[in-house]
């Protein structure tokens, strides 16, 4: 497994994506966290592309 490490900013937004999953109904909350979930792998994948595309275009 990957080790990571976080910047303090980047804490402080896990942080408040937490907190605004916490104030959704109960219920509703599995859904909310599959959909945050769902959005952070989008700029994962959006970063990767980029990066591959950059190391392309210089290559």
């Amino acid at each position: 497994m990957e080790k990571t490490g976080y910047t303090t900013a980047q804490g402080l937004e896990a942080e408040r994506l937490l907190n605004a999953l916490e104030s959704v109904p109960k219920e509703k909350q599995p859904i909310m966290a599959v959909l945050a979930e769902a959005f952070i792998n989008g700029m994962k994948a959006q970063d990767k592309l980029v990066a591959a595309s950059r190391s392309t275009a210089s290559g």
